[in-house]
């Protein structure tokens, strides 16, 4: 298994919470928010290409598209989503790994690397998220009733 996977399984409950506001509104006209939680492995990858500002500039993209990135196949729900990074476009740039229920849960930033570090996942690590995504699931149907 990889470090990236054995990271991710090993740190799930280790991350930040940050509320982040969605285009989600109640009957009666008000934001919602969306959560948006943080692993440590995301924290620490992102941190290595990116500053504050753009983590920053992506969370409050995300929580307002949280739908935009494809959903990995093999991983339970997973996403991947490219985002550019500071002149590199986004073809050059980054993908985040990141987990979405539905909006009335949070999502899950699980990790980030620059494409011209690591093109695709491989089979081993899309497993290790599979068991993740079940991990997550689980925990939000039992939060959930």
């Amino acid at each position: 298994m990889s470090h990236v996977s054995c990271e991710l399984i090993a740190t799930l409950k280790n991350f930040h919470i940050a509320y982040y506001p969605s285009l989600t509104y109640n009957k009666h006209m008000e934001m919602i928010p969306i959560v948006i939680v943080e692993t440590a492995s995301f924290t620490r990858s992102s941190s290595s290409f990116w500053d504050g500002e753009d983590i920053d500039a992506f969370k409050n993209y995300i929580a307002t598209n949280y739908e935009d990135g494809d959903i990995i196949p093999g991983t339970g729900g997973i996403r991947k989503i490219r985002w550019s990074r500071p002149g590199m476009g986004k073809r050059g740039g980054a993908r985040v790994i990141y987990y979405y229920y539905n909006i009335q849960n949070p999502i899950y930033l699980l990790f980030a690397y620059p494409k011209n570090v690591k093109d695709s996942l491989t089979d081993e690590e899309k497993k290790a998220l599979h068991q993740v995504a079940e991990q997550l699931k689980s925990q939000l149907r039992r939060n959930n009733t």
